[in-house]
């Protein structure tokens, strides 16, 4: 089994055996899960996991949620785990992260603005992830209303 290079390669690198998506229903971990879920959390899968449940199977090390509740960054939040907490600057749209490392490793990514937004407030129960709000692809609002390009060939007449 390879290993992958998780939260960034520069300096001190962690690395997580690789693994592939076969059973997604496997893949949250039940006690995370539960916890985010006791604590009215909204979250969803984001990353290779949601890109399984749409049918997209590929490797990966660990497996993504997403949220927008920044409550999960203070170390109040959680009972035993996790041993590291990452922050980002107030004004980035990550506003941190916390690596969950259970029998499958996950990272809760905390993050702000638009995308996250839209992230959570699309995602879909998907009963191949055990029910869990998976994110969906989407497009910008501009997209539908984007009118089709002008036509390139030229007419001429006789």
């Amino acid at each position: 089994m390879r290993s992958a290079c998780i939260g960034g390669c520069a300096g001190k690198a962690a690395t997580r055996p690789a693994f592939s998506i076969e059973s997604l229903a496997l893949f949250v971990d039940p006690t995370l899960r539960a916890h985010l879920e006791a604590r009215g959390v909204p979250f969803c899968v984001i990353g290779a996991v949601a890109l399984g449940a749409h049918g997209f199977v590929r490797t990966t090390a660990d497996v993504d949620l997403l949220t927008t509740d920044e409550g999960v960054l203070e170390k109040t939040f959680w009972p035993s785990q996790p041993d590291e907490i990452h922050r980002g600057e107030r004004d980035e749209r990550l506003a941190g992260t916390v690596p969950w490392l259970g029998g499958i490793p996950h990272d809760l990514i905390v993050a702000r603005g638009h995308a996250a937004r839209v992230a959570m407030e699309t995602a879909q129960p998907d009963p191949s992830v055990d029910g869990c709000p998976v994110a969906t692809p989407w497009r910008s609002s501009c997209s539908s209303s984007r009118r089709a390009a002008p036509s390139t060939s030229s007419t001429s007449s006789s």
